[in-house]
């Protein structure tokens, strides 16, 4: 709709899986489109792709210079979900030295993927990995929850899927395996 075509054009681009029936999204794009709009629109995309571009430079320099750490790298990415990017994040930000913390247990509650014992009048409460993000908002782990906990939580319900032996330890305890 930005170089001019029209609501019926780009309802070809919906995907099958929105909740949105078809006459709703015709009646949600059917709007007036100014050339003005259609300036800030194809500038707001520009800015998208350059900043799309700069990620993939920053993502090649990381991976270029964490070369050296090439096991690692290659090791990390046999865990589900972790691909080189993520990798590499998991090395800059942890780092090698698994020492430093102590044991996996400790890696995993810094990380923000521990799972939590909330318990009320002796029942058991769950609580998501999610919620980590915001236990750790002070603290550097931070930085890895958009690349620990959606790959956590989205390889959590897989059966038959151990991540750490036979203990039901969260996905990060596979780091210190290595």
């Amino acid at each position: 709709m930005i170089e001019g075509g029209t609501p019926l054009q780009a309802l070809e681009f919906a995907n099958s899986r929105l909740k949105a029936t078809p006459e709703e999204l015709l009646d949600a794009l059917d709007g007036d489109l100014t050339p003005a709009h259609r300036f800030v629109l194809r500038e707001i995309l520009q800015h998208i792709r350059e900043l799309e571009a700069r990620i993939a430079r920053f993502d090649t320099q990381l991976l270029a210079e964490l070369e050296s750490h090439r096991w690692a790298l290659d090791l990390l990415q046999t865990i589900p979900g972790i691909d080189a990017v993520g990798a590499a994040m998991l090395i800059v930000e942890i780092g090698l030295d698994m020492e430093a913390f102590g044991s996996p247990q400790r890696l995993a509650s810094w990380a923000g993927v521990c799972p939590g014992n909330n318990e009320s009048a002796g029942k058991r409460k769950a609580v998501a990995f999610a919620r980590a993000i915001h236990m750790y908002d002070d603290c550097c782990a931070k930085w890895l929850m958009p690349y620990v906990v959606p790959k956590a939580c989205s390889k959590a319900s897989i059966r038959g899927l151990s991540y750490a032996g036979d203990t039901s330890a969260p996905l990060l305890l596979w780091l210190i395996r290595f």
